[in-house]
């Protein structure tokens, strides 16, 4: 991911607009919500912003290593006995001496692990990145998810609340038929039945109404007391059009790959900075100093001193090291050879998911064209059994079994377009997309 895309994700994640108390929140609005104020998202940025920073740092081993010192001590402790005079030399004179030096130092060659450590700071931030960019599908995924259900049961009450009131209907009717003996007290026993069973699964989505608001609150950081009334979408229902075997090209793209990608990379590094620590190392440099002696162990009465420049350079040779370097470097050549196996192999099975998410959009597809049938032939079930029972021809317990498989139909309907707009993301996102139809991608040509 480049450094622009990082940014729009990141400015992705700042809080969105106020809404209005009774402003009802679109999809995307949500999203919004739940990408500004997700707690495991910002963990993530902040994880990715550590490895950028961690990755600057890397750099600065390329500069010159500049040192400073200073020092000042006393020969006075030392007695004349113990220590010669033509051994103190200049220092017999003076007691006391102060020593100040600046040093440069180049590294020029370390094994290449300034080059590789590097590289894999670099894979590092290209990491965090990647798990940020799963995070944030994983949010987007999420935050539909719970929004979809809200929608679903919202429409269930509607059912149930219309359902509800026809029963109330009915419940008249038959009352009214038992005041004047041409209904049965069994058939408005009946319908209270039905009526109370309906008042008891209204008063159960609402219940879990209540329960998913306040998780859909918790997920997306919101106030506990933030309204959450979210608006009616009708997404158009499309057929999937996509062939499977042209899905490999769009496995690149996908985070989860990327992490793969960066482990392997990141063993291949460690392996060559591990190589690089037997090498002979090379450092050049240029150093500063100035040595002053004083007399009668007084510092602010000198006597003599001492300076000059100085260019140097440095060969190390890690000779101990060599009986090591064949079991460590062999190390990380098995630990190379194993994240290489572990991004082909499961490279395939995010392959296989990829196509797994396919079939899942294609099959809820199906289903929501068999509850659409299902619906049709409910309510025209329906519309002929309450003729027949306003002619008489059909018997209560019929036209309650028909309004109850209508308003059955209309919930399976409802929650198979919930499916499939929701199977319709989880393709999307798989393949590193977050919508298949503003930013087909990898897609292109994919439709068959």
């Amino acid at each position: 991911m480049n450094a622009m895309r990082f940014i729009v994700f990141a400015a992705l994640l700042m809080p969105a607009a106020c809404f209005g108390q009774d402003a009802a929140m679109s999809l995307a609005q949500y999203q919004a919500e739940a990408l500004g104020g997700n707690h495991e998202l910002r963990e993530a940025l902040l994880s990715s912003q550590a490895a950028a920073q961690a990755e600057r740092a890397a750099f600065t081993s390329y500069f010159p290593k500049l040192s400073a010192m200073g020092t000042a001590g006393t020969t006075g402790i030392v007695p004349s006995f113990v220590v010669p005079a033509s051994v103190l030399g200049n220092m017999a004179k003076s007691n006391s001496a102060s020593f100040g030096a600046v040093t440069a130092a180049q590294p020029i060659f370390m094994g290449g692990r300034i080059v590789n450590g590097n590289r894999l700071a670099k894979v590092g931030k290209g990491a965090a990145e990647a798990q940020f960019s799963l995070k944030r599908n994983e949010v987007l995924s999420e935050s539909g998810r719970k929004f979809r259900n809200l929608q679903v049961l919202e429409e269930k009450k509607k059912t149930l609340s219309a359902y509800a009131l026809m029963l109330e209907k009915v419940y008249s009717e038959v009352e009214e038929g038992v005041s004047r003996g041409v209904a049965t007290r069994t058939n408005l026993l009946r319908v209270k039945l039905k009526r109370e069973e309906v008042a008891v699964n209204i008063s159960r989505l609402e219940k879990s109404l209540e329960l998913l608001k306040k998780d859909m609150r918790l997920y997306a950081g919101m106030a506990d007391d933030a309204p959450v009334v979210i608006s009616v979408e009708e997404g158009e229902v499309s057929k999937p059009a996509y062939s499977s075997s042209t899905l490999g090209a769009c496995l690149l793209l996908r985070p989860e790959y990327a992490l793969l990608q960066s482990q392997y990379d990141a063993a291949r590094l460690q392996r060559k900075m591990k190589k690089g620590e037997y090498l002979p190392n090379l450092v050049i440099g240029a150093s500063a100093y100035r040595a002053d002696f004083f007399g009668n162990n007084s510092f602010g009465s000198g006597s003599s001193y001492s300076q000059d420049a100085l260019a140097f350079g440095v060969v190390s040779v890690p000779l101990s090291g060599w009986w090591e370097a064949s079991h460590s470097v062999k190390e990380m050549e098995l630990k190379e050879s194993a994240a290489r196996s572990q991004l082909h192999a499961l490279g395939d099975y995010l392959v296989l998911d990829i196509e797994s998410k396919l079939k899942n959009f294609e099959e809820s597809y199906d289903r929501f064209q068999l509850a659409s049938i299902g619906l049709e032939d409910a309510r025209a079930n329906r519309s002929e059994v309450e003729d027949g029972y306003k002619n008489g021809t059909e018997k209560l317990s019929s036209y309650l079994e028909a309004l109850a498989l209508e308003q059955d139909s209309l919930s399976k309907l409802t929650e198979a377009k919930g499916n499939y707009f929701q199977a319709e993301t989880d393709f999307a996102l798989s393949m590193g997309q977050t919508d298949l139809k503003t930013a087909p991608g990898c897609l292109s040509g994919a439709a068959s």
